[in-house]
């Protein structure tokens, strides 16, 4: 696990502007850009469905993001790991994992 920096843990800072995570619906619509892992657990929260289900519908976008553009591998596997299909469901498996380890990583 990477050491924190400067009193946060490595893999709850800001990410470069390059690589926020581009909350969507669709192709075409963005409904948040997120540039940190915390961020992108509160936007869960609150995305509809249908950006669920976008991200999740070939591989999974949120455990791509997690393990390249914030470094997390670990949790990354984690959620690309989720099988289940309906996007509530996702929503609370993915919510549950992601909670869990930034409870640990603000500990570090």
């Amino acid at each position: 696990m990477k050491k924190k920096s400067g009193g946060r843990h490595l893999y709850l800072r800001r990410v470069k502007d390059e690589h926020s995570f581009k909350l969507k619906t669709d192709h075409s619509e963005i409904i948040a850009e997120i540039l940190f892992l915390e961020d992108l657990h509160k936007a869960i929260q609150e995305a509809p469905p249908e950006a669920i289900a976008f991200h999740t519908k070939r591989g999974n976008d949120f455990a791509e993001w997690i393990s390249y553009a914030v470094g997390d591998w670990w949790l990354g596997s984690q959620i690309g790991a989720i099988k289940e299909t309906d996007p509530e469901k996702v929503r609370a498996e993915m919510l549950k994992l992601m909670g869990e380890r930034i409870s640990r990583l603000r500990l570090i």
